[in-house]
């Protein structure tokens, strides 16, 4: 009918239509699918209407419109579903279809067939046109389009989002879903997964109870009352309005995701419904594995608390298991790093527990959502695992960039370059400064601290520490500045100020230099980066300037043999640069002359 390539063959089963009743419901269960983009449920809903007859001929594309026109005209009204006959004596009926907010009617006709099947009769175009625009009044300025139910204004739009968010839970299906559901009660870093699982129970619960259409739902966006869709003893399933403020969204209530898995349970055991709601309930491999269990061992279905039996016995096994592998590679991964030349210096004490812990952990991660442990269960259990997860990861990280720091620092010594070991103290420092930040923050993150209050925090602490702590932070800066300009790099000979010995480190506060009384000099990088350096350790040559008095003896025939004779003796020695070298009188006293020479050594 339209022209597009179908993901299926045909239209699926064929539509019960022995009431119009039925014929009602299995017509827009097939409609309502069709609009949400399985257009080859048109052909199924196509089964259940005939049109009226007409003076003109019909093109199959105009069937199709009328079709459309006519399933966008009941929408608009809301349906009692109880109030419609099961039995009618005669093969005409008409159905009395209301819109509640304005108390107009719709007449739905219908007719049997010899066949004994109901089918609705569809009007001219000009009569379904002019019925629609009487119940669009109602909307005034702001009337409802093809995506308006996204916007989720009355609690019929947040059940047709939801049923097909869930028809597409593995596209984009998944977004819109979480859009429908009150997620605020759990804690934000089990939001995903748990909201998922929440989901799922939802729209099985909803298969289990049955639904007629959407149509039943109301509709009326001038009322805010919440509607209450199912009632039981384990729970009930409402929609509200998220907030009091106009327009604010209508969305399944936390109080019903709280009772969900609950209600799923108690409705287990129901008989398949007279009618399902529209679209498909997507597979997900907990509720494939209890569906197997159900039907292989029910007995493994017997509740113990909040898990079932089978539940249990899969945490009992793999627990333990994952726990062995985890310590196994822990103890293999310790012995290589012990291995390394960077390692023989020891491991802190608890290094192979945290390995062993985050192993395990990283094994078992996927495993309460594969089994499907209970959504209460896990806002408890994953901020305490959590926290110890971070730490021991925390603990791993520091070891091995302990172990990392030795190779660079032994590489970097190893080099020519007059900045490799500073760089790699500052890199090395800095690394260990975002391992304690990073597990501190993502601490706060699993004991549900809001981001806004981080950064809020953040923003005022760091304001006033930056106040408190000017000197510091004007090392950490100055640190910066030695690494930019290089002026120096460890084992140079520099002064500094009053102080002049060899560069032994560069850390991030301060540089630690050794005089030549041996004794350890520690300056601020502020200071050093605000004075004049002097670095004797760069040097191409070092200047060697002598004075020699000469009291008698000296006549300019023994002072010029001496001269050339120094001239060679330095020519012929590779250390010395004899094109700078100068030699000669400097001075007369009465005490003598004064011989001057002035050479460079390499």
């Amino acid at each position: 009918w339209t022209g597009r390539r179908s993901s299926v063959s045909g239209g699926g089963e064929a539509l019960v239509l022995r009431s119009p009743r039925e014929a009602l419901a299995g017509f827009l269960s097939a409609a309502t699918l069709a609009r949400s983009g399985r257009e080859e449920a048109w052909d199924r809903a196509a089964q259940a209407v005939v049109l009226a007859p007409r003076e003109e001929t019909v093109t199959p594309l105009q069937s199709m419109e009328a079709l459309r026109q006519y399933v966008e005209l009941i929408d608009l009204t809301t349906i009692n579903w109880s109030a419609l006959p099961v039995e009618v004596e005669g093969d005409t009926v008409a159905l009395r279809l209301e819109q509640p907010s304005s108390g107009k009617i719709v007449m739905v006709n219908m007719n049997r067939d010899a066949a004994g099947s109901w089918r609705l009769v569809i009007p001219g175009v000009e009569e379904i046109e002019k019925s629609r625009a009487a119940l669009l009044e109602v909307y005034g300025k702001d009337r409802p389009s093809a995506q308006s139910y996204l916007r989720l204004q009355s609690p019929r739009d947040t059940m047709r989002a939801f049923l097909e968010g869930m028809d597409d839970w593995h596209g984009a299906g998944r977004a819109v879903v979480f859009s429908t559901l009150d997620l605020s009660r759990i804690p934000e870093f089990i939001r995903a997964t748990n909201g998922a699982l929440l989901a799922h129970y939802l729209r099985r619960t909803l298969q289990q109870i049955g639904m007629e259409g959407v149509q039943s739902i109301p509709d009326d966006r001038s009322r805010r009352d919440p509607y209450v869709h199912f009632s039981h003893g384990a729970g009930s399933i409402v929609i509200a309005p998220s907030s009091s403020e106009p327009g604010a969204p209508w969305r399944f209530t936390s109080a019903t995701l709280d009772d969900i898995s609950e209600l799923y349970f108690a409705m287990d055991q129901l008989p398949a419904p007279r009618a399902v709601p529209p679209g498909s309930v997507p597979d997900v491999p907990y509720f494939i594995l209890r569906e197997n269990v159900k039907e292989k061992m029910p007995a493994l279905l017997r509740r113990i608390h909040r898990l079932e039996l089978w539940q249990v016995l899969i945490l009992a096994m793999l627990i333990p298991l994952a726990f062995f592998i985890g310590r196994t590679t822990a103890s293999v991964i310790s012995r290589v790093i012990l291995r390394l030349p960077a390692g023989g210096a020891g491991q802190p004490k608890g290094f192979i527990w945290a390995l062993t812990l985050l192993l395990t952990m990283g094994l078992l991660k996927k495993i309460p959502v594969l089994i499907g442990i209970p959504e209460v269960s896990r806002r408890y259990l994953v901020p305490i695992t959590g926290t110890i997860l971070f730490l021991s990861a925390g603990l791993v990280a520091w070891h091995l960039l302990s172990v990392v720091a030795v190779i660079l620092v032994r590489r970097a010594q190893r080099t020519l370059s007059r900045i490799d070991d500073i760089i790699v103290n500052l890199v090395i420092t800095g690394g260990r400064i975002a391992i304690v930040v990073s597990t501190m923050l993502s601490i706060a993150y699993l004991l549900s601290i809001p981001s806004t209050q981080i950064l809020a925090g953040l923003g005022i602490g760091g304001l006033a520490f930056a106040i408190a702590a000017r000197e510091t932070l004007a090392n950490f800066f100055g640190a910066g500045t030695i690494v930019t300009d290089r002026p120096f790099r460890t084992g140079d000979w520099i002064s500094v100020g009053t102080v002049q010995g060899t560069v032994e480190a560069v850390g991030i506060r301060s540089t630690r230099i050794r005089t030549a009384d041996d004794s350890v000099a520690i300056i601020p990088n502020g200071k050093i980066s605000d004075m004049p350096i002097l670095n004797l350790g760069a040097r191409r040559y070092r200047l060697l300037a002598l004075e020699l008095l000469i009291t008698e003896g000296a006549t300019p025939d023994r002072l010029n043999t001496y001269f050339t004779a120094v001239r060679e003796r330095i020519a012929e020695d590779a250390s010395f640069v004899s094109n700078e070298t100068t030699i000669g009188v400097n001075n007369i006293t009465r005490d003598g002359l004064t011989i001057a020479l002035r050479t460079y050594v390499d």
